[in-house]
């Protein structure tokens, strides 16, 4: 059985937040809210795939495939 830490979660949904803050302009609102969407959903199934030490690597992956997307 898998257990989530939510602590690890918290911490790169916020980590994402601040990235996707850095990239957005006007131009790029889109982007950033993709690359935080991305985040979330990367986090989400980083955890549940590895527990919570998938978070980080999830997170971090989701928002560069929102961003890019």
């Amino acid at each position: 059985m898998i257990t989530l830490k939510p602590r690890p979660l918290i911490h790169c949904l916020i980590l994402a937040v601040f990235v996707a803050a850095l990239l957005a302009t006007a131009a790029d609102a889109r982007r950033a809210r993709n690359a935080v969407r991305g985040a979330a959903i990367g986090a989400g199934i980083g955890a549940i795939v590895d527990g919570s030490s998938g978070a980080g690597t999830g997170a971090a992956v989701g928002a560069i495939v929102g961003a890019v997307r």
